[in-house]
């Protein structure tokens, strides 16, 4: 690298954890921070110079401090990373691939350094990629459309499963009819509806491929637990287009290659609409277009049968978690983290639609749980000791995400405290209403106050949105106090208060809920986590009346919605120990 530096007339290079979509989670293609760094998180930033650096935030400190080699970990937020690369260069050029950063960041970052007479340089060629040998191709799977499937179909299917011969449609969140898709709407109704947010002279491009697969109602698996393939679309008010690269045969859908999107955009002088999103280099391109939000809150804002399909999905992960709860609570001793992922996924796997996890199963015992995105390893669940779990799940009908942190035993007064305290932030945020377009660090801030009371704090957001069989982090909304993000009506998002003492324990807590309306002008948020907390976790002392209230209510509805399906009697035991009425 330093030789590619000196090449480029360079004094440092940043390599992002992004791709050209601007994904979270990447292809195996696009590991280029993993390979620098040793580091394996979702966001980082590596400052390779004089004195190499990985900035990242605080949900990955305690990760990235064990997996780093040849580079210092340097905190997001807290060190300041323009300042960093002031004191590390002595070239003032900073070379970047803008295919991987927002125009937004690179017109950030540039403002900050022009104070030090520092220019940003974009490097069309990626240089990690020079010297990645052996670099793994991009993969190109299947593409599938979701189209022709009926709610209908998978609760009869699971319920026939799970031996349940009364009506399913007495667990319906709605009143739908027997032909409800599981998609909604058709593609070719979507198309309508996004085509009004163009006019006539006006092109629309989608880079961001979670919308692509939303709009076409077609998923793929190219990025590990991510039901997406890489693609394009343009959509004008008359013709649509998708660049990819598996077959794919839409009626009224021209289909391209996909690496001839950039010389199809650099061959168009249209005026163009650009949807969310795009990298830098295609904003750099088009030299006539607008952005807008709009498709990607008709993305977010979920149809009914969109909200049924969650509700079948958490029906399904609810049996799931509590067949593997009291699994743990029985056989302990003998497991490792990783066996309980695995065992999770044997329950789930036996579900009809059911694909793979949403994201790698987080299981942490002991000090382990206090590493926030941390991966199941190899230690032995213990008596007397914090298990945090954090799972998803992705159904054809929906996706999900949940947070449990359970003790095996009797949880000790401190564990109790800080376990009710995070309960208490949940609560408080999904039982509270809300004002229409509420912003979303409102809601962030109504988990913390039990904590903040007492001069403390976790260091990640709050909540984020959740994608029907698509990203289980879907943005909008967001709940955290760095972003303003607005709450809109029929967005699936997660409330999640943490807590976590490094070396010793890390307690979360995560529901999904819908927003809803209310009376007037107000929001309610609507629990779709059909799971049990821990009652032996909590100190009664510390509970208010209402919170008995919401808890009591939480627990009738799980009952209700997960009991009928649990034959087990160890099981049955579990469930309704730990969703009996408390006092």
């Amino acid at each position: 690298m330093d030789k590619l530096l000196k090449e480029h007339n360079l004094g440092a290079y940043l390599t992002i954890t992004a791709d050209e979509h601007l994904n979270e989670y990447l292809g195996v293609s696009d590991q280029r921070v993993k390979f620098l760094t040793g580091f394996t998180g979702s966001f980082g930033i590596a400052v390779t110079c004089e004195k190499n650096a990985l900035f990242t935030d605080s949900r990955y400190f305690i990760q990235a401090k064990n997996e780093l080699k040849n580079y210092e970990l340097k905190k997001y937020g807290i060190d300041l990373l323009d300042e960093y690369i002031n004191r590390n260069i002595l070239v003032k050029r900073v070379g970047l691939n803008p295919r991987h950063y927002s125009k937004k960041y690179i017109t950030e970052l540039s403002d900050k350094l022009k104070k030090y007479d520092i220019e940003i340089v974009f490097i069309l060629e990626d240089l990690v990629d020079k010297l990645f040998e052996n670099k793994p191709k991009r993969i190109f799977n299947k593409i599938y459309s979701i189209e022709n499937y009926t709610l209908k179909f998978f609760y009869r299917k699971n319920f026939e499963y799970l031996q349940y011969k009364g009506d399913y449609k007495k667990f319906m969140m709605f009143d739908l009819p027997d032909d409800a898709l599981i998609c909604g709407k058709t593609y070719t109704e979507k198309l309508e509806e996004v085509r009004k947010f163009i006019n006539d002279d006006e092109e629309l491009i989608i880079t961001e491929m979670d919308t692509i697969c939303w709009l076409f109602n077609l998923r793929g698996s190219d990025i590990k637990y991510n039901p997406l393939f890489y693609g394009y679309a343009c959509i004008t008010k008359k013709e649509a287009k998708i660049f990819c690269e598996a077959e794919l045969s839409l009626k009224n859908i021209e289909i391209k290659k996909y690496n001839h999107f950039e010389d199809y955009l650099l061959n168009k002088t249209n005026k163009f609409v650009v949807s969310n999103s795009c990298n830098a280099y295609i904003d750099s391109i088009l030299t006539n277009h607008k952005y807008t939000d709009q498709i990607r809150n008709l993305q977010t804002q979920k149809s009914k049968e969109e909200l049924e399909g969650f509700n079948l999905a958490y029906i399904l992960e609810g049996i799931a978690l509590t067949k593997l709860f009291t699994w743990i609570n029985t056989v302990y001793g003998t497991l490792t983290e990783k066996d309980i992922a695995l065992k999770l996924e044997e329950f789930r796997s036996k579900f009809i639609g059911y694909k793979f996890p949403s994201f790698e199963s987080i299981v942490g015992s002991g000090p382990n749980s206090a590493i926030i995105h941390y991966s199941a390893g190899d230690r032995i669940i213990k008596k007397d000791e914090i298990v945090l779990l954090d799972v998803g799940s992705n159904y054809m009908f929906g996706t999900t995400d949940t947070s449990r942190t359970l003790f095996i035993g009797n949880p000790c007064n401190k564990i109790s405290k800080y376990y009710t305290k995070i309960l208490k932030g949940q609560l408080r945020a999904i039982n509270q209403t809300y004002p229409k377009k509420i912003n979303g660090c409102i809601i962030d801030a109504l988990t913390r106050l039990d904590l903040w009371n007492n001069n403390e704090n976790y260091g990640h957001a709050s909540g984020h949105g959740v994608g029907h069989f698509l990203c289980v982090h879907e943005n909008p909304p967001t709940l955290s106090q760095n972003l303003r993000s607005i709450i809109l009506e029929n967005q699936i998002f997660s409330i999640e208060p943490g807590f976590y003492q490094e070396d010793e324990f890390g307690i979360r807590l995560e529901n999904l809920v819908v927003s809803q309306k209310n009376y007037g002008d107000f929001l309610k948020l609507v629990d779709i986590t059909y799971v049990p907390y821990q009652l032996n976790m909590i100190d009664m002392s510390l509970l208010t009346q209402e919170e008995i209230i919401n808890i009591n209510r939480h627990n009738t509805v799980v009952r209700e919605k997960i009991l009928p399906f649990i034959q087990d009697n160890t099981e049955r035991e579990y469930l309704l120990r730990n969703t009996e009425c408390i006092e």
